[in-house]
């Protein structure tokens, strides 16, 4: 990224819960935390609420990056300036093959083309130096819409 360019979008808060997930984005890997006693995945979070466990060791773990299309809108109206220049622009929410859903833009893809199950991956978004952003885009080879 050049000295000169700006990122104007909103960008994430990262506190100790996040800092892993953000670090891994940076590095362009999607990463999930997963208990270690019962093995369920999380998008990042403070304790499992699976298992009966009451002090589960958390930690993160590479995941897949990939997942299929559950929900979406397509925003039409302006609620961030920043935003203006993306109207109109799509807020997804992702299942993740390894379980827990995801929410994020979708990128390389128009709205008209989205369908419920889409195959999605992802790809990331470099905002500054210090943050990458993960979105999603349909994955190579997917299947026509149903």
């Amino acid at each position: 990224m050049t000295a000169d360019v700006v990122y104007a979008k909103p960008l994430p808060s990262i506190d100790a819960v996040s800092a892993g997930f953000w670090s891994a984005a940076r590095e362009g890997r999607f990463v999930l935390y997963r208990c270690d006693d019962c093995g369920r995945n999380y998008y990042p979070a403070t304790l499992c609420t699976q298992c009966s466990s009451n002090r589960p060791s958390m930690r993160w773990v590479d995941a897949s990056g990939k997942g299929r299309l559950f929900s979406w809108i397509v925003m039409h109206r302006l609620y961030h300036p920043a935003f203006e220049t993306d109207i109109p622009y799509n807020i997804a929410i992702v299942e993740l093959d390894e379980g827990p859903f995801y929410m994020t833009n979708l990128v390389d893809c128009s709205d008209q083309e989205l369908y419920s199950g889409m195959p999605l991956e992802v790809t990331f978004e470099r905002a500054t130096d210090d943050i990458s952003l993960p979105h999603f885009r349909p994955a190579p080879g997917r299947g026509e819409s149903q």
